[in-house]
């Protein structure tokens, strides 16, 4: 796709380079400016798609559409968001409005082909479940910057394949197979036979057993992509009795703990789960809905009281203060969820924003 708005390129940047909720963060305020651009709709709405969220990718499509109805990205975009929406009926109704208009359009053909040889929704689920819904829509491009990357590094994976075939030192021979290759490279195996300090300060008294068997369960986590339950094992025994070493090995670990997206985020943890045992959940992501209060936006950050839980305004969960440290539209009067980390500050447990989006009212 071609934008020759300057903020529509710095958008499609961070679409390119998957910042997709930044875009999110910046494109969405903007919507006042580009009320009659397609193309502000379709990099709006495609961003909300690659993070799962759906009602608003529908939303702004249709919104899209409704200027020029012609148009045949917006439709192949819609599509596939229906199918998401386990709606193939509706998915199959766009891609034909999309033949009507481009008989030998690949896309549509590719979508209607899927669906012809899916006989339940047992089989749709997998399809979505493998990602294969996002091969029926047209790719948003590749950053020049992004793509010289990815040459660099595949240069670079090429080389260190050919030389491991020479040479492949005994200790990674030794490894045995792993998920996360950061694993081949930090050294979590144990040398101290002492597993626990007894001088240490804690908070949680375990045995050697427990100790072992949580320490395994971190690496286990980390392996299986469960960075957020390697996390609270992790904090459980920083803040035991375990030994010096295992502390240290697992500070290191937790340097590779990678931030989730909506898209990837499967391992939730509640609000009365956080509050009943706040250090278990310092550094642990949430992915909460509630309401905005307080409202503050000061020179370096945006702070407010989160209300949990409150975003139908009948019951909520319990309040937790929260910060923003970048630039984003927040409108107190509408619902919002909030991708973000917790964490344990002076005896006080606040919440970091790291991505928010407001909840659009279905009709």
């Amino acid at each position: 796709m071609r934008v020759f708005n300057k903020d529509l390129k710095k958008g499609l940047q961070l679409i390119q380079t998957k910042k997709h909720s930044q875009a999110i963060g910046f494109l969405e305020p903007k919507i006042p400016i580009f009320l009659e651009d397609q193309s502000y709709y379709y990099l709006l709405s495609y961003a909300f798609y690659k993070i799962n969220d759906l009602g608003a990718a529908k939303f702004y499509l249709e919104r899209g559409i409704l200027l020029d109805p012609s148009t045949l990205e917006l439709k192949l975009l819609l599509a596939v968001v229906h199918l998401r929406r386990k709606d193939s009926t509706s998915a199959a109704k766009v891609w034909l409005s999309v033949l009507e208009r481009d008989p030998d359009n690949k896309w549509a053909k590719k979508g209607l082909e899927r669906l012809r040889k899916m006989n339940d929704k047992q089989q749709l689920m997998y399809f979505m479940e493998k990602g294969k819904h996002h091969n029926l829509v047209p790719g948003i491009g590749i950053a020049k910057n992004r793509f010289i990357r990815r040459g660099v590094l595949l240069a670079l994976l090429v080389g260190i394949s050919l030389c491991s075939i020479i040479f492949i030192p005994p200790w990674l021979k030794q490894r045995d197979q792993v998920n996360r290759q950061e694993l081949l490279y930090v050294d979590m195996k144990l040398r101290d036979n002492s597993l626990t300090d007894p001088q240490s300060s804690f908070t949680y008294l375990m045995t050697t057993d427990e100790i072992e068997d949580s320490y395994q369960k971190v690496i286990d986590y980390y392996d299986n992509y469960k960075d957020n339950l390697a996390q609270r094992e992790a904090n459980r025994l920083i803040n035991s009795n375990a030994s010096q070493e295992i502390k240290s090995k697992l500070f290191l670990l937790e340097g590779y703990f990678k931030k989730p997206e909506y898209l990837d985020f499967y391992t939730n943890f509640s609000y009365a789960q956080a509050l009943a045992d706040p250090l278990l959940y310092d550094n642990c992501y949430i992915l909460w809905t509630g309401r905005i209060g307080n409202l503050e936006i000061l020179q370096d950050k945006i702070q407010f009281k989160f209300i949990v839980g409150f975003e139908d305004e009948i019951d909520f969960d319990g309040v937790i203060p929260a910060y923003v440290n970048y630039e984003v539209r927040i409108d107190p009067e509408m619902a919002v969820e909030i991708l973000g980390r917790l964490q344990w500050q002076n005896n006080q447990l606040i919440l970091k924003v790291e991505s928010i989006r407001h909840i659009i009212p279905e009709d």
